[in-house]
């Protein structure tokens, strides 16, 4: 897979591990799979790749358990009350104010994504069995 993306490394630290560090994640240790990083904390991993909807190359991210069991994004969403309103409204202002023509922009619209909509996730207040209890129901 040939990627004409040099920056990366130093977009991601700017960015979104800047964000994750304040919130008590780590870098995890991972197989090295280029344009992607993990983060743990206590209670989550986050999977950040500018590759998982390839061809299309843009960041993304996916919560799992520390042990890597993924979270369907929808039922997650369900989870948190999330509202698809609220994303696009939020997806909408976002663009206007800065528009999404580099890649670390769109880093900075996750980081924006993590804080408004997963917070619970990112400290800690909802966790995996939450999520599993969830889907129980």
């Amino acid at each position: 897979m040939d990627i004409d993306y040099l920056d990366f490394e130093k977009d991601i630290k700017a960015t979104i591990e800047h964000y994750l560090l304040q919130n008590d994640f780590t870098e995890a240790n991972t197989d090295n799979q280029p344009f992607t990083k993990n983060y743990v904390s206590k209670h989550w991993c986050i999977e950040i790749s500018m590759i998982n909807y390839f061809p299309h190359i843009s960041p993304s991210f996916k919560f799992s358990n520390l042990s890597g069991e993924h979270c369907l994004p929808g039922t997650l969403n369900k989870l948190l009350k999330i509202e698809q309103n609220e994303v696009m409204t939020h997806y909408n202002d976002f663009k206007k104010r800065c528009g999404f023509d580099t890649q670390k922009i769109k880093m900075v619209y996750i980081c924006e994504m993590l804080e408004l909509f997963y917070k619970p996730l990112i400290i800690g207040s909802v966790v995996f069995a939450d999520y599993q209890d969830f889907c129980s129901n």
